[in-house]
């Protein structure tokens, strides 16, 4: 019998399952979609009931699939910030609020105003953005003011599936402090917990909020219910939980040291750099994350449109067209540009913007369109405004935490080569990206099972699969157009600012 590590990541549109054997090798894998629901245009919400039906799908399918199995554990990852209110019945109050809803922008100012930005930073370490479960629940208090009465168990997405799983209400680190409700411990006690302060001006109370565990080896086993209906071993033990982008860098970053960063492209895109000591920098945007093994840190610099911008392109195509447009098409396009659009610029804050704006109501921009751009300027464009996304991060996180040592690509927009080259021309530095780059956090839940059960982890470890250049001949058209990135965000802030009085 092989034994094996049955890993699941609860992602944003889809849920993964897959059996790795002790070698790192993935034996079976199947994914789930789930829809996102937008009731109005700033909602992002999910049924937590389809991710739970979707659990169960994908993991009867790899089990069918791989019969010669010993599943020796189970590890979760899972989308970071989103909210699932529970009544006193334990069951759903309404849809989960995930990550990329909008709603809670007055939510968060108002909690900013009344704590202070600097005391809000003191407690958390962090900003606070609409998504995050602080900026939702103070929208939800003032929105919907009956069934906020009712919660009585606030969870995270990744929490509230383990709970189904395990009859457990528990946390870890690294996905409670993306909540803005958790106290880092930056202060002279170092401990880590839920903020009594930030609790009490919402009227939350301690224990809606799940305990804390840590997050290797969390202590918690499947229930016999889970066990019987899947066919996985009674009483399997969850060996490790996370948040996705805390599980992604983590085996993409691999033996790390100070300095190293990975470059996540998915939906949303995140540039997180390992640090031997916290670096709060809140007023930068920047977000400061536990590791999954204590002392050690990630500072993140986060932005919400990353692979979106190229989905929306392909949307907008596909309505006004009324055929299906595929992302491969695009990247072929846009590759028939030259570096730089030929001075066609995309702004890429179609769903507002984090590091360093913290600006909900930011908004997307094409800049310097010509009557000889065509549809490949336009994709190319909206793949070096990504880029420059993650250049702006580069400088605020050196900055604030020292220098870059050296940046990997992961993530499904990693892909490409062509954008991994983009990358490498916009950054000005050598990039690598590492075997399974669009399944980071699927292979990091399976990685930190394997740290828990004591396996070799050296085979775990990402092989280097290519190394990326810059190109110097592409160097003063990007540029240019890196200039106008910088400028483009706060001249349309002040249009839209002076358009309101």
């Amino acid at each position: 019998m092989t034994e094996t590590i049955l890993a699941v990541d609860l992602g944003t549109s889809r849920l993964r399952a897959a059996l790795f054997d002790r070698h790192g090798q993935c034996l079976a894998v199947a994914a789930r979609d789930y829809p996102l629901k937008r009731p109005v245009p700033e909602a992002a919400e999910q049924n937590p009931l389809g991710w739970k039906q979707a659990f169960y799908a994908t993991v009867a399918e790899v089990l069918k699939s791989w019969s010669g199995r010993e599943v020796q554990g189970m590890s979760l990852s899972g989308q970071m910030h989103g909210t699932v209110l529970l009544g006193g019945d334990r069951q759903p109050l309404r849809h989960a609020i995930v990550w990329c809803d909008q709603r809670g922008a007055d939510g968060a100012i108002w909690i900013l105003d009344r704590v202070g930005v600097s005391e809000y930073g003191r407690i958390t370490g962090n900003p606070l953005s609409t998504g995050f479960q602080a900026a939702t629940l103070a929208w939800l208090r003032q929105a919907e003011p009956d069934r906020y009465e009712k919660i009585r168990h606030i969870l995270l997405p990744k929490d509230y599936l383990l709970y189904e799983l395990t009859g457990e209400r528990v946390s870890e680190p690294t996905d409670a402090v993306s909540t803005g409700l958790f106290d880092l411990g930056l202060g002279s006690d170092g401990e880590m917990a839920w903020s009594d302060e930030l609790l009490h001006l919402l009227d939350l109370e301690g224990d809606w909020f799940p305990d804390l565990a840590p997050s290797l080896e969390p202590g918690i086993r499947l229930t016999a219910d889970v066990t019987r209906k899947t066919g996985l071993p009674t009483g399997l033990p969850v060996l490790a939980f996370g948040g996705d982008a805390i599980m992604g860098a983590t085996v993409a970053l691999g033996e790390s040291e100070d300095g190293d960063a990975v470059a996540l492209v998915s939906s949303g895109g995140q540039l997180l750099v390992t640090r031997d000591r916290p670096f709060p920098q809140p007023d930068r945007g920047i977000h400061l994350l536990p590791r999954l093994e204590p002392g050690r840190w990630l500072s993140m610099a986060a932005f919400l449109a990353a692979g979106l911008s190229l989905t929306w392109l392909a949307g907008c195509i596909a309505d006004f067209t009324r055929r299906e447009v595929e992302i491969g098409s695009l990247l072929r396009e846009a590759a028939k540009a030259p570096a730089g659009s030929e001075g066609l610029c995309f702004l890429p804050h179609i769903a507002g913007e984090r590091t360093p704006f913290l600006d909900p109501q930011a908004r997307g921009a094409y800049w310097g369109i010509a009557s000889t751009h065509t549809l490949g300027h336009f994709a190319r464009a909206v793949l070096e405004g990504v880029a420059f996304s993650f250049r702006l991060g580069v400088e605020v996180l050196e900055k604030t935490g020292g220098p870059i040592r050296s940046i990997t690509l992961g993530g499904g927009g990693a892909k490409s080569p062509l954008w991994r080259q983009i990358f490498a021309d916009v950054l000005g530095r050598e990039v690598r990206t590492v075997a399974d780059v669009g399944e980071t956090s699927l292979v990091g839940a399976a990685f930190a099972g394997a740290r828990v059960l004591g396996w070799d982890p050296s085979p775990w470890i990402p092989k280097t699969v290519q190394v990326y250049r810059p190109d110097p001949s592409n160097a003063e058209s990007l540029e240019a157009n890196y200039r106008q990135f910088l400028d483009l965000a706060p001249v349309l802030r002040r249009i839209r600012d002076s358009s309101r009085m």
